[in-house]
């Protein structure tokens, strides 16, 4: 039978461990974008040439704070604005290739640390701890646990 007590703290520890991945990674480029900039890069680099309505919705920002970091990006050359030919209103943003770039380079970097610290598991553990966590994800997703006023 599993302790409570060291389910959270297996949890607090990789997840202490998996945050340091991602804070080192996104700090190298802290001084050309932001975390929030950095995520809408690479969502676009995900999905291709996106709305900034859609990019607003899946960031859960406001129209007016995705136009403010459109601009920015914009202005560094790491995406483009492409206007619909049809309805002019309409506004997707798309990376640039400097953009793409900048995402790779994180995301190589990113690889690296977590192929460290998983390295010591074979394979089959590897696939084995997604599905567990797939299916501990897909539990909470559909049944949120409620803590005070918010769910998880």
């Amino acid at each position: 039978m599993y302790q409570t007590e060291d389910l959270y703290e297996l949890s607090h520890r990789l997840g202490k461990h998996l945050s340091t991945i991602e804070q080192n990674s996104v700090q190298r480029i802290s001084e050309m974008v932001t975390p929030s900039e950095f995520k809408v890069l690479e969502i676009l680099v995900a999905t291709g040439a996106t709305m900034l309505s859609s990019l607003a919705d899946l960031l859960g920002l406001t129209p007016a704070s995705l136009t403010y970091i459109a601009d920015k990006l914009t202005t560094r050359g790491l995406v483009n604005r492409k206007y619909d030919e049809v309805d002019r209103r309409v506004v997707r943003l798309e990376i640039t290739e400097l953009g793409g770039h900048l995402v790779a380079d994180v995301q190589n970097e990113r690889n690296v640390h977590i192929h460290r610290l998983f390295g010591t598991l074979s394979n089959s553990e590897v696939m084995s701890l997604v599905d567990i966590c797939n299916k501990l994800l897909d539990s909470i997703e559909t049944r949120p646990i409620r803590l005070g006023s918010q769910n998880i």
